[in-house]
């Protein structure tokens, strides 16, 4: 049973008043959670349960994600209504910003940060791997140029294999690529300066994947910023808590300080009709190292759990 369930319900129904709006929660723990397309199919569930609406508001904090799942979710969204706003209780990061690029209406509070792309590209198999960031290359390329350096001659310098380089670089391509997509879906009608303005801003104009823009920045950018309440803003924080307290941390690395297995929520998407969890099993194995539980978890209806 879920203790804050009524609560965060209550809280949800508050928003909806006030903003006039259909409010759908979707929440991803800070340690490792992303938007990835395991929610596309809980996601249509939840936008088949709530129908078409003239207002819809996502309520989301997520640290990142793949922009391939981020373009889909963004998608399937705006299929179901004539006005998406995001409310940004915290921190949308990364491939999940564009989320909010390609809404009518951003809502932020004086704690609301939306944060650059960062883009890691992986080389080597899962026991040594180790990430290539393409941000590094281009910029070293570009320094090297800046100082009348060989462009050959640097490029020979880089120690990866040229086919690794290229995969980064078309991650890096791609961002922009469903960055500029995000924009055109948004009813502010960017013009293309202002379009690529802002995509060179989100994808390398911080210089730093953990310096976020704050609402002065988004509303400097041009970026469709709504300031609330007091009231709401209250209102925003205390439902962002509650949902802090119900997405799991991963169990300790120790099996002396915890049990031998926990079962924790990464995710949640909510509405005040259905409540959708993403369950995982994590389990001690050899060497005090924690694996999960293989063939166990995924997207669960607890709305139907709580009233068994």
């Amino acid at each position: 049973m879920d203790d804050t369930r009524k609560q965060r319900h209550g809280l949800i129904s508050a928003i909806e008043t006030e903003r006039k709006s259909k409010v759908l929660a979707y929440m991803l723990s800070p340690r490792g959670a992303s938007v990835a397309d395991d929610v596309v199919p809980p996601l249509f569930h939840q936008m088949i349960t709530i129908g078409h609406v003239e207002k819809l508001e996502l309520f989301i904090s997520a640290r990142g994600g793949s922009p391939e799942s981020v373009w889909r979710v963004l998608s399937l969204l705006r299929e179901y209504t004539d006005h998406l706003s995001i409310i940004i209780p915290g921190q949308l990061f990364s491939a999940s910003a564009f989320l909010a690029l390609g809404a009518d209406e951003i809502v932020m509070t004086p704690l609301s940060e939306l944060g650059p792309m960062h883009i890691q590209t992986m080389k080597g198999d899962l026991e040594e791997k180790h990430f290539i960031n393409p941000f590094e290359i281009i910029e070293y390329m570009r320094f090297a140029s800046e100082w009348d350096v060989d462009t050959t001659t640097a490029f020979d310098k880089i120690e990866e294999d040229p086919q690794i380089i290229g995969k980064a670089i078309r991650a890096y391509r791609l961002a922009e690529h469903v960055c500029t997509k995000a924009l055109g879906l948004s009813s502010r009608k960017y013009s293309k300066t202002d379009c690529e303005s802002i995509v060179g801003e989100f994808i390398n104009g911080s210089h730093s994947s953990n310096l976020p823009f704050t609402p002065a920045d988004c509303r400097r950018m041009g970026l469709p910023v709504t300031r609330v309440s007091q009231n709401l803003e209250r209102t925003i924080a205390s439902l962002q808590s509650l949902y802090m307290k119900t997405i799991s941390t991963p169990m300790p690395t120790d099996a002396s300080e915890g049990t031998a297995k926990r079962v924790i929520t990464p995710a949640i998407l909510e509405t005040t009709r259905l409540t959708l969890v993403h369950k995982r099993r994590l389990e001690h194995g050899p060497e005090g190292s924690i694996r999960e539980t293989p063939g166990w978890g995924g997207w669960m209806d607890d709305t139907i759990q709580e009233a068994m």
